[in-house]
């Protein structure tokens, strides 16, 4: 896909899913979203952010695992779902996806069913424990239209026994987890970066 009116930048290979987050880091967030690494066998080994321009600025991957633990609201925090995070699927054959699959966040929203009802839900909310929806977009997975909608599928979050973040595929597909970009790291290659 081609950006720009000289059409001099490309996001990747049309259709796939990299190149969809790739297109949507770069025209809603400013930034590079890169799949790293020709030989990888698989999205979660690979994954890279950047400023605009790739050589620019490099940024942390912030690699949220599916079940990671959290004990404190803090940490319970860092670990709930944002708009912009990227899910990572596993790599499955029997889909043809042997990378795996990507598809980014668009819309966060509290469960209010799966919380037990507007009462509950604000208890929850008070511990940073509440169940939430992700809407995620995504290209070249089941190619269904999304009817008008901005988003392919809904996922569903919750914590675990209080502690582990689950994030949850409605068709049982696995989940390593997510990423997002970091603080951006030091680059010592750049003279006068800021």
């Amino acid at each position: 896909f081609l950006l720009g009116t000289l059409r001099s930048r490309s996001t990747g290979v049309r259709w796939v899913a990299a190149e969809f987050i790739a297109r949507t880091y770069y025209l809603h967030r400013g930034m590079s979203f890169i799949y790293g690494a020709p030989d990888a066998p698989e999205y979660w080994l690979a994954l890279e952010f950047h400023g605009p321009m790739v050589r620019e600025r490099e940024y942390e991957t912030l690699e949220l695992l599916n079940s990671a633990e959290a004990t404190t609201a803090k940490e319970r925090k860092r670990l709930a779902p944002r708009v912009f995070d990227v899910v990572v699927w596993s790599p499955m054959e029997e889909r043809d996806l042997p990378e795996g699959h990507i598809a980014v966040v668009v819309q966060v929203e509290d469960d209010v069913e799966a919380a037990g009802g507007e009462d509950r839900l604000r208890e929850l909310r008070k511990l940073r424990l509440q169940p939430r929806l992700l809407y995620i977009a995504e290209q070249n997975f089941d190619n269904t239209h999304w009817g008008g909608k901005n988003y392919s599928r809904v996922l569903r979050f919750q914590w675990r026994n209080g502690r582990e973040a689950v994030l949850q595929d409605p068709l049982g597909l696995p989940i390593i987890g997510r990423v997002r970009p970091g603080r951006p790291k030091q680059n010592t290659d750049v003279e006068d970066d800021l």
